[in-house]
């Protein structure tokens, strides 16, 4: 029988300590940790990518459901990476275009 998780997720403004609160609540607890705003922006370096309108609403979300998300663990099993479309993109979502546009 498979054990259902839980996973801690929460959202906010930038800079106010969500991820690193987050992840202590969930690392005490056995929990998980997503960092919804990974999910934002990893939608926002896809559809840059592609180059898709990011004020196109109908085609960020048919974008969105194109995709193939995967929500990863790392190595300690507390922090989920997204991944999307087979491919982590940790590093892509932090580049300076995407948080330009992330919001």
């Amino acid at each position: 029988m498979k054990r259902k998780r839980y996973i801690i997720a929460m959202d906010g403004p930038a800079g106010v300590g969500k991820s690193t609160v987050g992840s202590l609540v969930a690392k005490s607890l056995g929990y998980s940790f997503i960092n919804t705003g990974e999910m934002y922006r990893a939608l926002t370096w896809k559809a840059l990518e592609d180059g898709v309108d990011l004020r196109d609403h109908k085609a960020l979300t048919d974008l969105a459901l194109r995709l193939k998300w995967e929500f990863k663990t790392n190595e300690d099993g507390v922090i989920i990476r997204t991944h999307i479309d087979g491919q982590g993109v940790t590093q892509q979502i932090r580049e300076e275009r995407v948080s330009k546009n992330s919001s």
